[in-house]
């Protein structure tokens, strides 16, 4: 397991390096912050959940996991410390290639 920080964060996982600044917000609702961070050099979203919070989501994030279709924002990588669950997910900028 990682060890998780506010600012900055960096952690060395199964699949590749996660690192996010704590200080940094793109959203939040309910009981999530959404994070800018990187995953194995890539821009992506890092969501952040208190795992007391995530108590009967394992099945779900392993469902989103395999999930691959064009309407869902694809999971990359999930990680957890003592207290947060973190996934990685792809940034997705569409609404910024609308022509004006």
């Amino acid at each position: 397991m990682a060890s998780f920080i506010e600012s900055p964060y960096r952690s060395v996982g199964e699949k590749g390096t996660i690192s996010y600044s704590g200080n940094v917000l793109l959203g939040r609702g309910g009981y999530i912050r959404v994070h800018p961070g990187s995953f194995n050099g890539c821009n992506v979203a890092v969501k952040r959940i208190l795992l007391i919070d995530c108590v009967g989501e394992e099945r779900e994030i392993k469902l989103q996991l395999k999930l691959n279709h064009e309407n869902v924002v694809k999971i990359l990588e999930v990680d957890k410390d003592n207290d947060f669950r973190f996934s990685i997910h792809v940034i997705v900028i569409e609404w910024l290639l609308i022509d004006n």
